[in-house]
């Protein structure tokens, strides 16, 4: 596999994360923890000691009156732990 982290995921809730050393990143949908894994100590030089992968279901939803439903698109992401709490910039490579 390639790359298996797509993008990092910045949100109000990620962002308070990253505090206590955990990153949230978009991963391929064929990934592995241990690919996962692999691909960060690569990219950013940190060791990932835990790494959890959710798969988000894609929400459908009501567009409007008379307007079809629209769904969106499934996703899966990867929370990763970093050893020590070490701060690693998401938006910068190796």
């Amino acid at each position: 596999m390639e790359n298996p982290l797509l993008y990092p995921l910045v949100s109000e809730k990620n962002t308070s994360r990253e505090k206590g050393g955990k990153y949230t990143f978009a991963i391929a949908k064929g990934a592995t923890k241990v690919d996962v894994k692999r691909a960060f100590k690569q990219i950013y030089g940190v060791v990932a000691v835990k790494v959890n992968v959710v798969n988000q279901i894609g929400k459908t939803r009501l567009a409007g009156r008379g307007r079809p439903i629209r769904k969106r698109a499934s996703m899966r992401k990867a929370i990763i732990t970093t050893k020590g709490k070490k701060t690693v910039d998401v938006f910068k490579v190796k």
